[in-house]
């Protein structure tokens, strides 16, 4: 049998396979009274208990891979790992509680910017009272932090796998920002973003570094008004709302005129700004389905509007088909983010 590497199958065919073994292998002695709804393939882990809906997600955020201590903050590096975890629980329309916190540290760092790391973990959670409870330490090199957040949902979740046909599918906020940032953050000669104003540059490079807090109010009113579907943007629109599709066995037709492309972008080619928006991970905005009449009804309680970009359609060759100015399918070749496929 021929011996396959990562870098040949990517990140989410590893995913898949893991969880065909996790699946196959369920142990028969589980308390019956805490009845998982859903688990591997979903923004976070959802089990019922006895009185509530409970939520279990963690990231892990490497260095090298997702961040640069030379030209990163360590309170920023604290604020984008602890801002991933609460967009997943966010995505599933519910609150965040306990978090434990693992790290991986070099013994050559210096305890202020764990410190720092540490301040800017915090200054994300509390800002939806959640409470670091406890987490480890240890050896590393490459640094890491991991944290594993706890919530819970005092409404029915939303999942990735309910969307319906006929459906709108809409995008709270704006995107492509942060992949701006980090394109300018590792070439800041990219000729690509040579028409943007100095003021731009700054807004971008503030998306990528130091993402708005996560949509959890927002996801809270979806869940409570009747929105099923959701998913948020942490490997790109394009990616994460084909993951949607594949959940809800259905596809999507995307309208690239109706992206809401981040405002510090309008200089560039419509192009440019398309493929920009539909790629651009770690936006942590929520890409959620649901009749036009109530994403109408949503944006007059929203903190943060939304767009419809598209509908919900029988499923289809290609989970999400994107169509031009003219209503016809364009040729943009689009990726999202794979921690072992390169672009």
């Amino acid at each position: 049998m021929r011996q396959t590497k990562l870098k040949d199958i990517g990140e989410f065919s590893l995913i898949s396979a893991l969880q065909k073994l996790v699946e196959s292998s369920r142990p028969n002695n589980l308390d019956p009274k805490f009845h998982l709804i859903a688990s591997i393939g979903d923004d976070a882990a959802i089990w019922e208990s006895p009185k509530s809906t409970q939520l279990l997600t963690t990231d892990t955020v490497v260095e090298g891979v997702h961040y640069n201590s030379i030209n990163s903050r360590w309170d920023d590096i604290g604020w984008k790992a602890m801002t991933a975890n609460l967009s997943d629980i966010a995505a599933m329309g519910g609150s965040p509680l306990y978090c434990v916190i693992s790290l991986g540290l070099n013994p050559d760092s210096f305890t202020s910017d764990i410190l720092s790391l540490y301040t800017g973990i915090l200054e994300a959670s509390n800002e939806y009272g959640c409470r670091v409870v406890g987490g480890d330490i240890s050896r590393s090199v490459p640094e890491f932090v991991n944290i594993a957040l706890f919530g819970y949902c005092s409404q029915k979740p939303l999942t990735r796998s309910s969307a319906q046909v006929g459906e709108s599918i809409a995008v709270t906020g704006t995107v492509g920002g942060s992949l701006a940032g980090l394109k300018l953050l590792t070439n800041s000669e990219d000729k690509t973003f040579s028409a943007l104003t100095k003021l731009e540059r700054q807004d971008v490079l503030r998306a990528h570094i130091r993402p708005h807090s996560a949509r959890i109010h927002e996801g809270r009113k979806l869940a409570s008004t009747g929105v099923k579907a959701a998913i948020d943007i942490s490997d790109g629109l394009y990616a994460d709302l084909s993951r949607l599709c594949d959940a809800s066995n259905v596809s999507a037709k995307v309208h690239q005129p109706l992206l809401p492309i981040d405002r510090s972008l309008k200089s560039l080619s419509k192009r440019e700004q398309s493929l920009l928006a539909l790629q651009s991970g770690e936006e942590y905005e929520l890409i959620y389905t649901a009749p036009s009449s109530l994403v109408k009804q949503l944006n007059n309680s929203l903190l943060t509007s939304s767009t419809i970009i598209g509908e919900v359609i029988q499923q289809a060759d290609q989970s999400v088909i994107l169509l031009d100015e003219n209503n016809i399918q364009s040729c943009l070749e689009v990726n999202g983010w794979d921690h072992f496929i390169k672009e």
